[in-house]
């Protein structure tokens, strides 16, 4: 039978499994720009959507942007279970549309997974798809 205590050490394995990962494994960075046929407000609204619909938005980034932004924390790889932080910025507009910059970041594990890659990928893919 499992009990509290079967439970109370898978909570605190996957705590220091998470602590460890984050102070000893490296990150993986990806970002890419591209430009959008859409005003500045519709992406950064079509952004929020999509993060949060398949994520979890972030609101408490700890680095300043001078740019407008939407951040949030997306599943990428196999099963979607290893974390990636995206932020999107907008980083400049003209009558046709903006420029987007995306950014990936994630632990990478001693399997390279290319986790950030693939959830910016998967982002600029949905947004175009959402933005026609």
């Amino acid at each position: 039978a499992r009990g509290a205590g079967s439970l109370a050490t898978n909570s605190l394995g996957e705590s220091l499994g998470s602590q460890i990962s984050t102070r000893f494994l490296p990150s993986e960075f990806f970002s890419t720009q591209f430009s959008v046929n859409a005003p500045a407000e519709s992406v950064l609204e079509a952004a929020h959507q999509l993060l949060s619909k398949f994520g979890q938005i972030v609101s408490d980034i700890k680095e300043e942007s001078s740019y407008p932004r939407v951040s949030g924390v997306l599943g990428s790889g196999f099963l979607n279970h290893n974390l990636t932080v995206i932020h999107l910025e907008i980083t400049g507009f003209d009558e046709a549309g903006c420029t987007v910059t995306l950014t990936g970041v994630a632990k990478e594990g001693l399997i390279k997974r290319r986790s950030a890659k693939k959830a910016v990928i998967r982002v600029v893919d949905a947004l175009r798809q959402l933005l026609g």
